[in-house]
């Protein structure tokens, strides 16, 4: 028959099972956060040791940016920027990478230079989530010009001008129908993610209508007034 255990000994034995639970935690976190450590660091490393070639003009990634943007405002091609700093995934760029952009003479020595001429990049295809205010002005904007904006991915309603500018679609602080309408977060009742909608009408006095979705209650198409001022754009193709 096995012997009982007195308390003491039940004790002690607990105890130890309770410590040595405690090192196996302890040694399993510190393992992790080494482990994290080594990985941040090689990748951080990898994009801050990233030097361009002679000749090429060199970018750092912005918080939103899209590798397609970028080639858009340096005329060239994502595919060309794929292949020229050899990335695995044109999809995948972070924050403070490096961007390589080759620098081509377009003329010959001698002859003058000219400025190329920026277009407006058009989109091909709403990819918007459906019921959402980016993809209802987006499919408002279409109805009205034929016109799909190029900016799909990383674009909140509040990053639109920002997308604008990089693929050259013109800014202003003026209503005008048909254009799209950018409120910045937080301003005229916009939240955290700003709004995106559509002119309609203007009323006069720096009144204006707006078509939009998201706005009342999710998923649902609605009109309403708001006033030009700080943090209220209007983007259009031409």
């Amino acid at each position: 028959m096995p012997k009982s255990l007195s308390i003491s000994q039940f004790g002690s034995r607990h105890q130890f099972v309770r410590t040595v639970a405690r090192l196996v935690v302890i040694l399993t976190a510190f393992v992790f956060m080494l482990l994290g450590s080594v990985f941040f660091t090689d990748v951080h490393g990898a994009f801050a040791a990233t030097a361009c070639a002679k000749g090429d003009k060199s970018y750092t990634v912005q918080s939103g940016d899209t590798l397609d943007a970028i080639a858009q405002s340096n005329h060239t091609t994502w595919q060309n920027l794929v292949a020229h700093n050899k990335l695995t995934d044109g999809n995948v760029i972070f924050v403070n990478q490096t961007i390589c952009i080759p620098v081509k003479a377009a003329t010959k020595p001698g002859a003058p230079v000219t400025k190329p001429v920026s277009q407006a990049v058009h989109g091909t295809a709403n990819i918007f989530p459906a019921g959402q205010c980016t993809w209802w002005a987006d499919n408002r904007y279409h109805q009205l010009t034929g016109i799909y904006v190029p900016w799909m991915t990383n674009s909140d309603a509040k990053m639109w001008v920002t997308r604008a500018h990089q693929y050259h679609w013109k800014v202003s602080t003026t209503p005008r129908v048909g254009a799209i309408m950018q409120l910045n977060a937080w301003v005229q009742g916009a939240g955290s993610y700003g709004h995106v909608g559509v002119v309609e009408s203007i009323q006069g006095k720096g009144r204006f209508t707006v078509s939009q979705m998201n706005w009342v209650s999710l998923g649902v198409e609605s009109r309403s007034q708001f006033s030009v001022g700080p943090g209220v754009f209007f983007i259009t193709a031409n």
